[in-house]
């Protein structure tokens, strides 16, 4: 079984980068990059995922940081 914290270790300047890339900021992408890694830790259904799991997390930091864009664009509006 693959063990999704070392592939999350593996990958972080990339998915750092990503995010980064997306959201503009590094401090803000730095939170990202470590809210995925506490998800990665606190569900179980994350750490299971067997088929491509460095695509798994790369897509999800991408979602994760569309997701602050978004919440960010909101509390612009208010």
């Amino acid at each position: 079984m693959v063990i999704m914290e070392e592939i999350y270790l593996e990958l972080y300047d990339i998915l750092l980068f990503r995010a980064t890339t997306i959201v503009g900021n590094r401090e803000d992408a730095k939170d990202i990059v470590q809210d995925l890694y506490i998800l990665i830790k606190t569900q179980d259904n994350i750490r299971d995922v067997s088929v491509n799991p460095r695509g798994y997390l790369y897509g999800m930091v991408t979602n994760m940081s569309k997701m602050f864009l978004r919440n960010q664009k909101r509390h612009r509006e208010l």
